[in-house]
């Protein structure tokens, strides 16, 4: 599945909404997302659904992940 770059960045931010617990936030769910090239600089995406995510190429340079480490 395809997505643009502006529904990517509404994603990221509900999903930093609901990490913050604010109203109209929303965990991220980019499961099956092709997000090959996309780069994705300092987002975090603590529990963010990514399965069946496709990655290849994608920077995260600085993007907190579920286990709250920095890649």
């Amino acid at each position: 599945m395809n997505i643009t770059k502006e529904e990517l960045k509404d994603i990221l931010l509900k999903h930093e909404q609901w990490l913050k617990k604010e109203k109209g936030g929303e965990c991220a769910d980019l499961s099956g997302v092709d997000l090959s090239g996309v780069d994705i600089p300092k987002a975090n995406l603590t529990g963010a659904n990514l399965s069946r995510a496709i990655l290849s190429n994608a920077e995260f340079a600085g993007a907190t992940w579920i286990d709250g480490t920095k890649k």
